[in-house]
């Protein structure tokens, strides 16, 4: 998530957008899916862990001169994705992360991360991007959680109407922004 000054916000997307696309539905790590109530497809994240959904991918990627993650309702995707793609076990893994990442937080900080400035989220953020990539059991097809929601996060920016447009792709190759047809307001809604 560090990023060198002399990488351009576009340039960051496109090849980060190539990488995740390699292992578009990640396995997280396994938990425990009793009592989460995620055994089945159609898992509603309570109104608390989709703002924690929202405020992790906002301060993944935040609103500059192209839109934010909100903008482009990226937490939408992820609960799509989650609650429809996943296996019982990647959701109830995702939803293990999701309350270790608030307790986390809080053991870090002292306290929640709706309550931290953007900065110090930006900060945790960084922090567990880079513990996360130590990990030497780490591998593309068992990502730990912050890697699957910062993969998450940078595909459903890059593949909402919004963002992509935001990143200059139209559709496939001879599109323009004028082709009513091969626009990018198809690509997931």
């Amino acid at each position: 998530m560090t990023l060198s000054r002399s990488i351009s916000r576009r340039s960051f997307l496109e090849a980060a957008t190539m990488a995740a696309a390699l292992y578009f539905s990640p396995k997280i790590t396994t938990g425990t899916t009793t009592g989460l109530g995620v055994d089945a497809p159609g898992w509603t994240p309570p109104e608390s862990s989709r703002r924690l959904i929202e405020l992790m991918a906002d301060t993944i990627l935040p609103a500059t001169d192209t839109p934010g993650a909100t903008q482009v309702r990226v937490t939408d995707f992820i609960v799509h994705i989650v609650s429809d793609w996943y296996t019982p076990e990647q959701r109830g893994a995702f939803v293990v992360g999701l309350d270790k990442f608030v307790d986390q937080c809080r053991a870090q900080t002292g306290t929640a991360f709706a309550d931290l400035s953007l900065e110090e989220r930006r900060r945790l953020l960084e922090a567990c991007d880079r513990h996360a990539l130590s990990q030497p059991e780490h591998t593309p097809d068992m990502p730990p959680f912050f890697l699957a929601i910062k993969d998450l996060t940078i595909i459903g920016y890059c593949t909402s109407p919004a963002g992509s447009a935001a990143l200059g792709y139209y559709g496939p190759i001879g599109a323009s922004p004028a082709d009513e047809n091969l626009g990018c307001g198809s690509v997931w809604n």
